[in-house]
């Protein structure tokens, strides 16, 4: 991640690696909402292979709960599959846990 991702509008470019699946690509998203006092980001995928060759769109929505001294996140996808061959989004839900909890930990310094 190479921009700052507090500010509406901003675009990020995110590389990534799914070792199950031997994917090593790039993602760009919009930051489409940042509510820092109720601890939210939604974004929206632009470009990257995931956007080319798998999903027509993609949505994300993240939401940060302090609980014990951390947080809690919830991460809710919208998706749909460019055809019914892509497989599920669930595919990337261990690199989803590793960004979650980055930027959990940072929503939750706020």
């Amino acid at each position: 991640m190479r921009e700052s991702w507090d500010r509406v509008g901003a675009v990020i470019t995110w590389n990534y690696v799914i070792d199950e699946i031997g994917e090593h690509a790039i993602v760009k998203t919009r930051i489409e909402e940042c509510d820092i006092e109720n601890k939210v980001v939604s974004y929206s995928y632009l470009g990257g292979h995931i956007v080319e060759h798998c999903y027509k769109t993609v949505k994300s929505k993240m939401q940060a709960t302090p609980k014990d001294g951390g947080c809690t996140v919830k991460w809710t996808i919208e998706y749909e599959k460019m055809n019914k061959n892509v497989p599920d989004a669930d595919i990337y839900v261990n690199y989803l846990l590793g960004i979650a909890k980055d930027i959990g930990a940072c929503l939750c310094n706020v």
